[in-house]
């Protein structure tokens, strides 16, 4: 009688093969992702960008404009949270548009990304996906810049770094 089953080294060539497939399935589809999340927190800056110059319209500035600071996906917290976009004014940075002090004639918003590069290696919240995205920096003078290096609101939402030639650093681009 002859026996019909599979040898152990038939076996160790189908989980090679699997495995292979998996290598090169598995980062493509992480990178698919992340273009999908970043895509989503450019569209969500557009949509504010938007909402601004129609309020600018109706009060001839940006000054109290509510929207201060929303997440990607929208009210999502903890690790399930990829971006955090912050609406500022564009004269005093660290103020937001409906605050009293704020000049209102003009905004910044800053979409950081979720990941330990922005907030360090001991972030518990931190979304292992983001770590390879970018973050996204754009003002009503017309700045559009994002990067994978660092870009956090304590250090890019200042009057100083937005007056820089590449307030986003050396290795962003333009978007």
């Amino acid at each position: 009688m002859k026996n019909k089953g599979f040898t152990l080294i038939e076996l160790m060539i189908v989980l090679v093969i699997i495995a292979i497939l998996a290598a090169i399935a598995i980062p493509s589809y992480q990178q698919y992702v992340r273009n999908g999340v970043a895509t989503q927190a450019m569209n969500e800056m557009q949509r504010l960008s938007n909402l601004l110059e129609q309020h600018k319209a109706r009060n001839l500035n940006y000054r109290g404009f509510s929207t201060t600071s929303i997440t990607v996906p929208i009210n999502s917290s903890g690790s399930e949270k990829r971006y955090t976009i912050l609406v500022r004014d564009a004269t005093v940075p660290g103020v937001a548009l409906d605050n009293a002090t704020a000049l209102g004639q003009g905004w910044v918003m800053l979409a950081e990304a979720n990941s330990k590069i922005n907030y360090g290696g001991s972030c518990s919240t931190c979304n292992s996906l983001q770590d390879q995205n970018f973050s996204f920096l754009i003002t009503s003078s017309g700045i559009r810049c994002k990067t994978k290096d660092k870009l956090i609101d304590s250090e890019v939402l200042t009057t100083t770094k937005l007056a820089s030639t590449n307030p986003c650093g050396a290795n962003s681009e333009n978007w």
